[in-house]
């Protein structure tokens, strides 16, 4: 299955197969990747990658997934969600949320905010890990509901975000 995962400013193509044996192959531009995941909880799993063991923090909503590793926050979506029309209830309308209870250690907007679409929205203190949360698409910020040294649960709504309307194609 496509998927397309931002790693800084760059996303990057993903082709993810489920193998026979409930393992996957990952193939991320010319490198393969041979996984082998287990769901420790609903926000926690750990992969033997190539051999070598990982640990992660996840959140995931309707085909997106913010992945968190040693620190580092990637977000991946379903490439083939960008091809079929999003409600007005998605993810591009509305809340920002953490995947986990935390601390906010910054937060870079401000109510009336534009803002594009991976922009750094907020920063967290999360499982003595930083986690950077972005907006999911171009937009306004109406309000920021959190001030720094805020503790935080998880799925909280921290931002309220209007997306920018798209024009159709």
């Amino acid at each position: 299955m496509p998927y397309q995962i931002k790693v800084a400013d760059t996303d990057l193509p993903v082709d993810v197969e489920r193998n026979d044996d409930g393992t996957f192959t990952f193939t991320i531009e010319d490198r393969t990747y041979h996984v082998d995941a287990f769901r420790m909880s609903s926000n926690h799993l750990t992969a033997s990658i190539n051999g070598s063991r990982h640990h992660f923090h996840t959140h995931s909503s309707a085909g997106d997934a913010q992945i968190i590793h040693k620190g580092t926050s990637y977000q991946a979506e379903d490439a083939g969600k960008n091809k079929r029309k999003r409600s007005s209830s998605g993810p591009e309308a509305g809340d920002i949320t953490p995947p986990m209870p935390g601390s906010i250690i910054r937060v870079l907007v401000a109510a009336g905010d534009e803002v594009s679409k991976g922009q750094e929205l907020i920063v967290m203190s999360a499982m003595k890990m930083e986690t950077t949360l972005y907006a999911p698409a171009d937009g306004t910020i109406k309000a920021v509901l959190i001030e720094e040294g805020e503790q935080v649960a998880a799925g909280q709504q921290l931002v309220e975000f209007e997306a920018t309307p798209q024009e159709a194609s």
